[in-house]
């Protein structure tokens, strides 16, 4: 639940429903700030199997977009985005992850993802990614 005001240059986000696919609670609460400060609805998955269960429970529709982390037990962020794109093929995932190398981009984007930020992550870029990504959804 999204206690926190608008932004001040304004929620930018309202009405967009992210879910968060991230195993470090610091960084849950973080991305949990940002995004409500940005207006968004956010939802907390604790690993890759968390955040393909809520998807498959709440429908293809229920979200805008996903924050995922890459690296989580269970399942893996890149395993997580596979099923994803086979029962929500229109959500957008966006990865999040500590590795910045040409290589690790190009991964996240062979398993699916439409893009990836870097950890510790930029607001300013999230918000924009999700942007891009939720354009008409």
């Amino acid at each position: 639940v999204c206690a926190s005001p608008a932004a001040p240059s304004g929620p930018r986000l309202a009405g967009l429903s992210i879910l968060v696919a991230e195993d470090n609670p610091i960084n849950q609460e973080v991305l949990q700030e940002l995004l409500c400060m940005e207006g968004a609805e956010v939802t907390i998955a604790e690993d890759g199997a968390q955040a393909v269960a809520q998807v498959a429970r709440a429908g293809a529709d229920a979200f805008a977009a996903v924050l995922m982390d890459v690296q989580m037990p269970e399942i893996d962020g890149y395993e997580a985005t596979r099923r994803l794109s086979r029962i929500a093929p229109g959500l957008p995932v966006i990865g999040q992850t500590a590795f910045a190398m040409p290589d690790d981009r190009q991964r996240c984007l062979d398993c699916g993802m439409v893009d990836y930020l870097t950890k510790p992550v930029d607001p300013e870029l999230m918000v924009m990614e999700i942007l891009r990504n939720t354009a008409g959804r």
